[in-house]
């Protein structure tokens, strides 16, 4: 392929993968809650306000946060201004697949690796989002590059921007720091098997000098444990199955569980399937198993695909201990490894057809559900999306002296909707209430019998003195609940409660926001009036006057 057909190929590769992350790129109900977590820490002061916001009330690394501060700066604070710096940042990432597909082998497998980027439903939806998910990709793809410069030539030029990115990476999320030393054991490994004495003391300088510029972070990781706040088990659904899924959304246009996993998965998928599942689930994840297996025949691809194996791996131990659940978005390191194996197994066929089928196939498929899909993952909505309690609440005219009271954080909607009213949380409620503390064991059996207890005079007590007697008459409280939070009925939940099989495998956040929303509800019938419900997306909001 000569060097103008490969310019011009890259050049409607970046332009399609441009389309579809502008496209629909608009969403009406606004910023999503994760999204609107971002905008909350970029707006802080720029840097040290957004780093101590960080660390004292997130999980989340401070790199991205700190990059959308200044285009915020620079650009304004527009929805469509926020999700413009993700699509820029996919589209870099397409243009970083060409160059990982043509170091590995070639230019055509740069041309095919840099497609197979830019139809991903993954990284097309993560670059519409407002989060930090699709810079992992990017530095991913990055460090991927490097290894494989580093595996062709030893210098100290790739080993350092190996590890550049690799930092970058983990001054992006958490889970980069386990990445970097995967990549760093399966390397040096590969470095002492073929006895490249010279270049094992190169890596080793490098990758001590990379461990001093992650002393901050150290110390920024240290701050957070330190504070102990909700443990990420808590919030997610965990079962066997979730891995299926997972899959799914890697090598299929049909994305599911984006926000949580579903439990049981692949026993709803089998019962559901059909023509359709058929044609654009399976079909491109047994093409992709199929490129990816025949990648492994080369040793290079083999450390990559090693990689890959021990980190998910990884996160499903951690998973099967409790000390993690692994989400499709917490896999992402994978992906752009993924994509790259799938491109170099091209060249791996004996018979050149059937390769040549098999990506025009998927290829075919990506985009046949992107193009006709009514939720194809540039039209996906953002159920949780800020603008609808903020439409309630300027609805109600809910103002000074009035009272709201949220599932977790207080100041989402505020970029649409802003007044002085007070603001609760039910999760402080709850632990407020019991008299315990958020950084109190995270343990099932430790609050059974607190969501047992139907008839709970204490919160009542609490209720009348918190929140009824600072009303005046006439005041507001307006109650705000996201569904997918609570997914119970009443029976629903006492039946849970009640039973082992299915109470110590749901998310004990999600247990504690419908016991106390419960709670807030029945004082509220009792002591209020209320005057208005709204049940609009993914919400559920209920308004009461004194």
């Amino acid at each position: 392929m000569d060097k103008n057909k490969t310019g011009v190929f890259l050049f409607f590769i970046i332009l399609i993968a441009f389309i579809f992350r502008i496209l629909f790129i608009d969403k009406p109900l606004g910023l999503s809650y994760d999204e609107a977590v971002s905008y909350s820490y970029a707006i802080k002061s720029f840097p040290f306000g957004i780093i101590n916001g960080l660390a004292t009330s997130d999980l989340h690394m401070p790199l991205y946060f700190l990059l959308l501060s200044l285009w915020i700066k620079i650009l304004g604070n527009g929805d469509i201004i926020l999700r413009l710096f993700s699509v820029l940042i996919g589209c870099i990432t397409v243009f970083v697949g060409y160059f990982l597909g043509k170091e590995i082998k070639d230019k055509f497998t740069g041309i095919l690796c840099s497609l197979l980027f830019a139809l991903n439903s993954l990284a097309i939806y993560y670059s519409q989002d407002v989060r930090f998910y699709v810079v992992i990709i990017l530095f991913s793809a990055l460090s991927y590059l490097y290894f494989v410069k580093s595996y062709i030539n030893h210098t100290y030029k790739n080993f350092f921007l190996l590890f550049l990115c690799l930092v970058l990476l983990s001054y992006t999320n958490i889970l980069g720091i386990l990445f970097l030393w995967i990549i760093t054991v399966i390397f040096l490994l590969h470095l002492v098997y073929n006895k490249y004495y010279d270049a094992i003391k190169k890596f080793c300088f490098v990758f001590a000098t990379s461990q001093i510029a992650l002393i901050p972070l150290f110390i920024f990781i240290y701050k957070i444990i330190s504070r102990r706040g909700i443990s990420f088990p808590s919030a997610f659904f965990y079962d066997n199955q979730v891995l299926y899924g997972i899959i799914q959304n890697w090598f299929s246009p049909v994305l599911v569980n984006i926000n949580n996993n579903s439990p049981q998965f692949l026993l709803e998928f089998i019962n559901s399937i059909s023509l359709k599942s058929i044609i654009f689930i399976l079909v491109p994840v047994i093409i992709f198993f199929v490129f990816i297996f025949k990648s492994l025949k080369k040793e290079l691809n083999l450390l990559i695909f090693i990689s890959i194996l021990i980190f998910i791996s990884v996160e499903i131990l951690g998973s099967i201990l409790g000390k993690f659940t692994i989400l499709t978005r917490y896999t992402l390191y994978v992906l752009p490894a993924l994509i790259l194996l799938c491109s170099d197994g091209f060249n791996y066929f004996k018979n050149k057809l059937t390769p040549k089928l098999l990506i025009i196939c998927l290829i075919c498929i990506n985009l046949t559900y992107l193009i006709f899909a009514k939720n194809s993952s540039f039209k996906m909505q953002r159920i949780s999306g800020q603008k609808i309690p903020a439409i309630a609440l300027m609805n109600e005219n809910i103002k000074k002296g009035d009272i709201v009271i949220y599932q977790i954080r207080t100041n989402l909607s505020d970029k649409y909707y802003y007044s002085n009213f007070d603001k609760y949380s039910e999760i402080e409620i709850f632990f407020d209430n019991f008299g315990l503390k958020s950084s109190d064991i995270d343990d099932h059996n430790y609050y059974r019998q607190l969501f047992k207890n139907k008839n709970n005079e204490n919160f009542k007590k609490y209720f009348k003195e918190k929140i009824y007697n600072k009303m005046q008459k006439g005041n507001k409280l307006v109650i705000i609940s996201q569904k997918d939070y609570m997914p119970y009925d009443k029976d629903t939940f006492y039946k849970i409660i009640n039973q082992d099989k299915y109470y110590f495998n749901q998310p004990l956040l999600f247990l504690k926001l419908y016991k106390t929303n419960e709670l807030l509800l029945n004082n509220s019938y009792d002591m209020l009036h209320k005057t208005g419900i709204y049940n609009m997306a993914n919400w559920i909001i209920y308004v009461f006057v004194k």
